[in-house]
């Protein structure tokens, strides 16, 4: 069974506690929570200490939690090989890096691994992207930084050790992710199984493409291959056990924003390479400032929400209201019974009095659970769901009987939302049946794990903001105590912040000093985790492809932009624009230009948005080439479109919009160079159009319907039916929510044609598509182009 939580928003990073670890001084972050750190210099990699004024007393160190061996009996009994699997269509990586080879003589090296932030490897819960325990870009930028500066076949020979340890968690018997897969599988044995496939082909795949580049002698094949066996490799991450989990809302993950703390450590890796490199040393002395915001931006880069959420750490530390919940929920369940009544007593006009007397007897039941000491957030959630039906239907109850009102009540009663809600509050009482008396343990292997895990991603990614923030020195060969305790603070910070309702007036649960003692003493004991800072980075690269805007209405571009927005999925790197990306920005400051406040910025942008998603261009949607449809491009867009309708603030609203315009079909294109084509602002309408690729593109498209039209079809249904199990997603927004049911409607009506056109009629339909594709981008090119004329000129 397939879990859904009712914790937290889902992707939402847990901000850090407030709470005071050490005497503030001027400057000092607001969220900080971490202790006091000093660099220590050492002959090998820098590591770094942590002042130990803050440690546990040893002599009172509560009592630890006992770790037994799980037993499982698939993982227990799996002998991990790489090996290849017949993998369901939703498992197939589809995820496309482009491996940035630069240098004139002799083997070039690795500038960078470019990948669109909108690009993913598959979910391990099917169409829903789940919630990533550490954050996503963090995962992939350690890659790019383990990459970075190395020839192919160097890189080839890095990413088979990388991929190796990796692989050790699960094949070893003792191994962590393993560990963690039998410990899943007695609580979620569907989800834990599942992973076998994804894991063992993913391995055969790494090695395949890694053995290719390292032997085949063209250097952009090689790099093609290494580009492959990168995507599995981060497809291997993906699918550990805990790197993802189920999202806390049933409409899937949301996102975090934790594109403004990578940009944060991306800026900071720069400065201080740089300075390393102009002086000659190792890292740079980070100032107090620096020191808190890398602290911070480390940490958000973490989901605690998620994590503690997935450990059971709510259950671990609320025991006692373990044998309540079975009987709350059927007490939600009655109640839930009686209000769909009073609900039919308004649909039908019967029992209506009777109905209303009733109301006030259910909405004290629902106080009732509501205030059961210890109550579970779950079932806490559904309580205040009734509580807001009880209400509403009181409301109708009071009202004249018409037909309009009638009809609906009975949507009221069908509420998709409440049974959602109710199936969720159902979840809490499964799972702490299934964990039982084990929550504890669990809870205590799954966070000290996770928390050591994302430590060592941010360390081979940020080597420079772990350095500034504070990495303790090891100790016989462990991670040691101080490191372990500064982890735990951090941990416990954002636990009080997610679960006030466990500290009320400032209590600690009984249960609360083992556990932390338990993640503690855990923690000291892995391995140390070595950081190395160097002269020169990856993320020098990786800033200039990173998107971020700001507002400043006093300028005539009174939007900032720096960066690109991402490609869209399915496009190697960053694809190529058919509009130059000089104008595209230029346009998006016109739309806002006569704009004068912020909101005034974000009305205009959300006009715009409605507009383009009732355009011509969405006409083009079903003609995406196949491998951008399976990566999920139209969904993408919409997220974006959606991201747009709810901002609150001109930058946020302003990378929207221009992300959502990458996404439009054909805005951005596999086909073409990618060397750059000197853009500029007062570029013609002919030279910021590229012609080339928007016409190789049209080919592509035209060759593909010619040549797999049963294929295209087939691909063309699954992602209308995708898109229909997301519609929950998008529609608040009526503009945006038909343009999703015009575009399923355009897929079908195109799958229907190719699954009966004869040869004849696909090859005279594939030419026109092609023409209709370049012509209707050119269309649009022109219209925007002279849009950004008149703004230059006013």
């Amino acid at each position: 069974m397939k879990r859904k939580r009712s914790k937290g928003q889902g992707g939402t990073k847990s901000e850090s506690s407030k709470t005071n670890l050490r005497k503030k001084n001027k400057g000092d972050s607001e969220e900080e929570v971490t202790p006091v750190v000093r660099l220590e210099k050492r002959k090998s990699a820098p590591v770094l200490s942590l002042d130990r004024g803050e440690a546990m007393e040893t002599d009172t160190r509560p009592r630890t939690i006992a770790i037994s061996k799980p037993r499982s009996e698939v993982w227990g009994a799996v002998t991990f090989a790489a090996r290849e699997h017949d993998l369901p269509a939703g498992a197939v990586v589809h995820l496309r890096p482009l491996v940035d080879l630069r240098g004139d003589a002799g083997p070039k090296k690795i500038a960078g691994v470019l990948i669109s932030r909108l690009q993913r490897t598959p979910s391990p819960f099917g169409n829903r992207m789940g919630d990533h325990t550490t954050s996503w870009q963090g995962v992939v930028d350690s890659v790019r930084a383990s990459l970075y500066g190395l020839t192919v076949k160097e890189a080839a020979t890095a990413l088979l050790s990388m991929q190796a340890a990796a692989q050790a968690q699960v094949s070893d018997p003792d191994g962590t992710a393993r560990d963690l897969l039998m410990r899943l599988e007695a609580v979620d044995a569907d989800d834990a199984t599942s992973r076998v496939g994804p894991l063992e082909n993913s391995a055969r795949l790494v090695a395949e493409q890694c053995a290719l580049a390292l032997s085949e002698k063209n250097e952009s094949k090689a790099a093609q291959a290494l580009a492959t066996a990168v995507a599995q490799h981060l497809n291997f991450l993906n699918h550990l056990p805990f790197s993802t989990v189920p999202p806390a809302s049933a409409r899937g993950s949301t996102g975090s924003g934790e594109g403004t703390y990578r940009g944060a450590l991306l800026a900071y890796e720069v400065k201080a390479a740089k300075l390393a490199a102009e002086k000659g040393t190792g890292a740079p002395k980070p100032r107090q400032s620096e020191q808190n915001e890398m602290r911070t931006a480390l940490w958000k880069m973490f989901a605690f929400d998620a994590s503690m959420r997935e450990s059971y750490v709510e259950y671990a530390l609320n025991p006692q209201s373990y044998g309540d919940v079975a009987k709350q929920y059927a007490e939600l369940q009655s109640i839930n019974t009686e209000l769909d009544k009073a609900l039919t007593a308004v649909a039908t006009n019967k029992d209506r009095v009777t109905a209303l007397q009733g109301i006030p007897a259910l909405l004290d039941r629902i106080e009732d659970v509501q205030k059961a000491p210890g109550i579970y957030q779950g079932m806490h959630r559904a309580a205040g769901a009734l509580r807001a039906k009880a209400e509403d239907a009181r409301t109708r109850l009071q009202q004249p009987h018409t037909a309009r009102r009638a009809e609906s009540a009975k949507e009221a009663i069908s509420s998709a939302r409440n049974a959602r809600i109710l199936a969720e509050a159902g979840q809490v009482a499964t799972d702490l049946k299934k964990i039982g008396d084990g929550a504890p343990e669990y809870a205590v292997v799954v966070l000290s794990d996770l928390l050591d895990r994302h430590l060592r991603v941010m360390a081979a990614a940020y080597p420079h903001a772990v350095t500034a923030a504070g990495l303790p020195e090891p100790v016989d060969g462990k991670l040691g105590r101080a490191a372990a305790e500064m982890m735990v603070k951090q941990f416990e910070g954002a636990l009080r912040k997610e679960y006030p309702e466990l500290f009320p007036k400032r209590a600690v649960p009984d249960a609360l000093p083992p556990l932390i003692e338990s993640i503690t003493a855990r923690l000291a004991d892995q391995p140390p985790i070595t950081v190395e800072p160097k002269r020169t980075t990856w993320a020098s690269e990786a800033a200039d492809t990173n998107l971020v805007v700001d507002f400043d209405p006093s300028l005539k571009e009174s939007l900032v932009i720096n960066g690109r927005a991402p490609a869209p999925p399915g496009v190697a790197g960053m694809g190529c624009h058919t509009t130059a990306w000089a104008i595209e920005t230029q346009h998006a400051n016109h739309l806002v230009s006569d704009a004068t406040t912020g909101p005034q910025a974000v009305r205009a942008l959300k006009e715009a948005v409605r507009k383009d998603l009732q355009s011509r261009i969405m006409e083009l949607a079903a003609l995406l080439p196949v491998e951008q449809i399976e990566g999920r491009q139209l969904a993408s867009m919409f997220d974006e479109a959606a991201a747009v309708l709810n901002a609150s603030d001109a930058p946020t609203a302003a990378m929207a919009y221009l992300s959502f315009r990458n996404l439009m079909p054909f805005a951005t294109v596999n086909e073409g160079d990618r060397g750059g084509h000197a853009e500029k602002k007062d570029g013609g309408v002919d030279i910021t159009f590229d012609r080339t690729a928007m016409k190789l593109a049209a080919d592509h498209k035209q060759e593909e319907l010619v040549k797999n039209a049963k294929s295209v079809a087939d691909k063309l249904l699954a992602e209308r039916d995708l898109l229909a199990a997301d519609l929950d997603r998008w529609e608040d927004d009526d503009t945006l929510s038909t343009a999703v049911e015009t575009v399923r409607t355009r897929l079908k009506e195109q799958a229907d044609f190719l699954k009966r056109a004869k040869s004849g009629e696909l090859a005279t339909y594939a030419k026109e598509a092609g023409t209709k594709v370049f012509d209707t981008r050119l269309i649009e090119h022109k219209r925007v182009w002279k849009e950004v004329q008149d703004f230059r000129k006013g």
